[in-house]
C-alpha cells in the first residue's frame, strides 16, 4: 500500500513514536523501496516531564533513536510533540534543536 501511495505521487509521511510502531514499520518499507523516498516528519514526544537537566540529552536520545527506527541517517523535518510547557523550557530545547539541524 505503502508503495503505491508514493508510486502515485504520495509526497510526505508523518509519523511518531507515539503512533505504536509506525517507526519502524516505516524503515522496514524504506529498506526496500526503490523510488525516491518522501519528505518524511517524525516528533520527539513531550520532554518538558524530565528533569531541565535531563531535556537536551532527552532529545537528541529521542532523535537518535527514531533515525535508527525509521532506518534514515535524517529526516526532512523533526518537531515536538505536545510539548504543554515549551516556553518555560524554550532556553533548553531550543538551542539542542538549532544543534540537530545543523548537525543534519
Amino acid at each position: 500500500m505503502l508503495s503505491a501511495a508514493l508510486d502515485n505521487g504520495i509526497s510526505s509521511i508523518d509519523t511518531a513514536r507515539v503512533y505504536g510502531n509506525s517507526e519502524e514499520v516505516l524503515g522496514r518499507f524504506f529498506s526496500q523501496y526503490e523510488g525516491n523516498l518522501p519528505y518524511i516528519t517524525t516528533k520527539i514526544p513531550d520532554v518538558t516531564a524530565f528533569e531541565p537537566v535531563q531535556i537536551e540529552r532527552e532529545i537528541i536520545r529521542s532523535a537518535e533513536t527514531s533515525l535508527e527506527k525509521l532506518g534514515l541517517k535524517k529526516v526532512d523535518n523533526l518537531m515536538l510533540h505536545a510539548a504543554k510547557n515549551l516556553i518555560a523550557y524554550g532556553d533548553r530545547i531550543v538551542p539542542v534543536m538549532e544543534s540537530l539541524v545543523n548537525e543534519g
